[in-house]
């Protein structure tokens, strides 16, 4: 079995993997709070080690920046 993960293949053809979440996709994350938020994303950034990062609009007018991975599509 190896140990590559689809980062570490991105990162041997020395190229960016693809972003999953253009501009204008809708998402969801969990609040604090112990609710849900909807949002569209305004923009996406990476971070040296890979991670991606969106700043999104949520439904309520608020700009938040979070991880790629601690929001959901909405389908």
């Amino acid at each position: 079995m190896n140990n590559f993960t689809p980062m570490t293949i991105w990162s041997l053809l020395g190229i960016p993997p693809p972003n999953p979440y253009p501009k204008g996709t809708r998402v969801w994350y969990n609040m604090c709070s112990g609710g849900l938020m909807f949002a569209t994303v305004d923009s996406t950034g990476r971070l040296p080690d890979g991670t991606i990062l969106l700043t999104i609009i949520n439904d309520d007018g608020e700009r938040v920046t979070l991880p790629a991975c601690g929001v959901t599509q909405v389908s």
